[in-house]
């Protein structure tokens, strides 16, 4: 099983140093308000910074057409979660920042789910990305082309069935005899624009 994780460390020529307590107090001391909304005080006064990055744009929409299924991470149940994956999960969860959810495909075209953290509230969420994991997984180049060609092709569909009603419409103005009649044609497709 293939693992790949989200965090956000830093690199130096010896590999990989953290430096998260000089991280928080130089945030602290600094004032950086946007910053410390990443600050997690646990139960016994430590401190702990969340170590992943928000979910770009692209991501998200990649991620969301690709793995289109979302359930909480204690209801994923359609396969065995790497240990990996899960030490990540327990890490985040005890900051207590958010909503664990899994994306998942919702059919077997795709088999890598994503661990996304879901922070925020009503219309203004913000997500996180933690994890994926699967037998392969495809680069986020490959993903992209994958999910841009199944919304070309929603897309597509969604329009041609624009297609009987704008036909309709259009045969109600050919037969129209007067401006109120006219008037009366709607001319907005927005019914179906949630589609």
């Amino acid at each position: 099983m293939l693992v790949e994780t989200f965090e956000v460390t830093e690199v130096s020529c010896d590999g990989v140093v953290e430096f998260e307590q000089e991280q928080i107090a130089l945030i602290e001391k600094m004032g950086l308000e946007g910053q410390q909304g990443l600050i997690k005080t646990g139960e016994e006064g430590e401190k702990n910074l969340l170590p992943y990055r928000k979910m770009t744009a692209e991501e998200k929409i990649v991620y969301e057409t690709i793995c289109p299924t979302k359930c909480k991470l204690n209801g994923y149940a359609d396969s065995a979660i790497p240990l990996r994956v899960l030490q990540v999960a327990a890490h985040v969860s005890s900051l207590e920042m958010g909503t664990l959810r899994v994306w998942a495909a919702d059919n077997s075209d795709v088999k890598d789910p994503v661990l996304v953290l879901e922070t925020g509230s009503n219309y203004s969420y913000q997500y996180y990305i933690l994890a994926r994991w699967g037998e392969v997984l495809e680069s986020f180049q490959k993903l992209k082309v994958q999910a841009f060609a199944k919304l070309k092709s929603r897309k597509r569909e969604m329009l041609k069935s624009l297609i009987p009603v704008v036909q309709s419409r259009l045969g109600k103005v050919d037969n129209c005899e007067s401006i109120e009649s006219l008037n009366d044609i709607s001319t907005s497709v927005s019914e179906y624009d949630a589609r």
